[in-house]
């Protein structure tokens, strides 16, 4: 015999019930254009290379049904090959929620909210949260003084994308992260983190030819450190102030210096950039979006006062390019994706001496700098992703169907009917 499961738009209609050793898929607020897997939140997001990209203007594309997607995980790491601020024994706690949804014809909105909890032992390394991308870092010169570290990181994502003619529209997006680190060994540091990403863009389709687009993008970000020990020892710390490749000078912890126990250290830095976003329709199911960006960004370490002393200064420039090539099914969805980033950075260390006035303050005299650094990122990433839906095909391969009917103002229903034995079931519920 037959059975059907009947799924009614926010209600569960059973009319009968079928036994099998299979998995079910419930689908909630389904139109009749749609499949299964447009209901799967990765797909949804990642078949439009504008819904993912700077530029917020892109989200007026969105034409899916409102969706969202929370996340719980909990991961444990054990082991010895690691990076030299990694640790060998690391639990992060990560939660997170995100949303597309469209308020009217016109607008569209994406929302994304995240808590990031991070544990790890036996570590030592560098002062900072993450030093990969950094002018300079400040490493402990010995592993005798490994220990706990612990870091809080919450971030905030608000964009919005509206459509003010025939297409044309305008987007603005806020990216705003916030940290806290600390190690709970001496030589103990605290950190805190602001990082704060705003870009407003435009969009505009042309005809059957494809879509263009365009974005101002600014970044700030500031990691202050405050170095410290608890109680009072007689134990020197050293660190090395890395220009890279562990090649530098180094520090013994005290009242002064990049370590200064005195004071707060903010390291600080401004970006401005822009990109250019062109689409073209190859075929009639398959596009390639290009995407290309341009940043440059410069900062200091220390504090620019008078009477404080800013330690270097630096600046850099970063060129991008992403290409996204899309083959869309019926039921399928295959992407090709090409990344490119490189960064020149160039730092420079200050040459000073302290100074006092007629009044008896002290104040920080700058002669030529010394140029201390010179480095080139470059990262290449290619990838390959399809999405094919799952569900429809179990059902097939099992000799059922699935039937989807819609009727206005009266919501969606889907039948997946699955041949079973009748036999079978009776004896299973008894």
């Amino acid at each position: 015999m037959n059975c059907a499961l009947c799924i009614v738009n926010r209600a569960l209609r059973i009319e009968r019930l079928c036994i099998v050793n299979c998995a079910l898929c419930i689908v909630n607020s389904l139109h009749a254009q749609d499949s299964l897997l447009l209901r799967d939140y990765q797909f949804v997001k990642q078949q439009d290379g504008w819904l993912t990209s700077s530029n917020a203007a892109g989200l007026t594309r969105y034409h899916s049904d409102n969706i969202a997607e929370a996340t719980l995980r909990l991961t444990h790491e054990e082991g010895g090959l690691i990076n030299y601020f990694e640790s060998p024994s690391a639990t992060q706690l990560t939660a997170d929620a995100e949303s597309f949804y469209r308020i009217s014809r016109r607008a569209v909105v994406f929302g994304r909210i995240a808590y990031d909890n991070f544990a790890g032992r036996d570590m030592a390394g560098s002062a900072f949260i993450d030093p990969t991308r950094l002018p300079f870092d400040i490493v402990e010169d010995s592993l005798t003084n490994t220990g706990k570290k612990h870091r809080d990181t919450y971030q905030l994502t608000g964009a919005a994308g509206i459509d003010i003619w025939r297409g044309l529209a305008v987007g603005l997006r806020l990216d705003y992260t916030a940290a806290n680190y600390a190690k709970y060994k001496d030589l103990r540091h605290k950190n805190k983190l602001m990082d704060l990403t705003a870009s407003a863009g435009i969009y505009l389709p042309i005809a059957r030819l494809g879509s263009v687009g365009a974005y101002y993008i600014y970044h700030r970000r500031t990691e202050s450190v405050t170095f410290g020990t608890y109680g009072k020892s007689d134990k020197v710390y050293v660190s090395l102030i890395d220009y890279g490749n562990f090649i530098g000078k180094t520090e013994q912890f005290g009242n002064y210096g990049y370590t200064d126990k005195s004071r707060e250290m903010p390291l600080t830095e401004d970006s401005h950039g822009g990109g250019l976003q062109i689409e073209v329709n190859l075929l009639r199911n398959l596009t390639l979006l290009n995407q290309a960006n341009f940043s440059h960004r410069s900062g200091y370490y220390g504090r620019r006062s008078p009477y404080t002393i800013t330690y270097t200064h630096h600046h850099a420039n970063t060129y991008g390019y992403q290409g996204i090539l899309s083959l869309k099914g019926r039921r399928s969805l295959h992407q090709l994706r090409l990344d490119f980033e490189a960064e020149n950075l160039q730092n420079n260390a200050n040459n000073y001496r302290e100074l006092q006035n007629e009044a008896g303050s002290n104040y920080y005299e700058y002669y030529d700098d010394v140029k201390t650094g010179n480095r080139l990122w470059v990262s290449t990433r290619i990838a390959y992703t399809a999405h094919l839906a799952v569900c429809h095909e179990l059902v097939q391969q099992m000799g059922g169907r699935i039937t989807i009917r819609s009727e206005k103002d009266r919501g969606t229903i889907v039948w997946v009917t699955i041949p079973c034995n009748s036999s079978e079931i009776e004896r299973k519920i008894n």
